[in-house]
């Protein structure tokens, strides 16, 4: 890694999200209302909105407990990712 930077946990978290989203994105090919493909990233975009806005239903007015869900959507992407793609380098930290 550059500059001796370790990936901690909330990283590894974030780019299961992005593996998840990519093989989603490439089975599905979503469209978007003018029938064209859309992009990956803005693809990603809208995932992030729709899991913070179910979040935001579960609980409108608790801030924490909204944190506190998000991080565990983003442990349970990891743990599923790691059981599919066993991290081998030791890069955890």
């Amino acid at each position: 890694m550059a500059y001796n930077v370790r990936p901690r946990m909330e990283h590894w978290g974030r780019l299961a999200f992005l593996r998840h989203c990519a093989q989603q994105h490439k089975a599905t090919l979503p469209k978007g209302p003018n029938g064209k493909i859309i992009g990956f990233w803005a693809y990603v975009d809208n995932m992030l909105k729709d899991v913070r806005a179910s979040i935001k239903n579960k609980h409108p007015i608790d801030t924490i407990a909204r944190k506190r869900e998000e991080a565990n959507f983003f442990a349970t992407i990891l743990q599923l990712d790691v059981s599919k793609y066993p991290i081998k380098s030791g890069g955890v930290a």
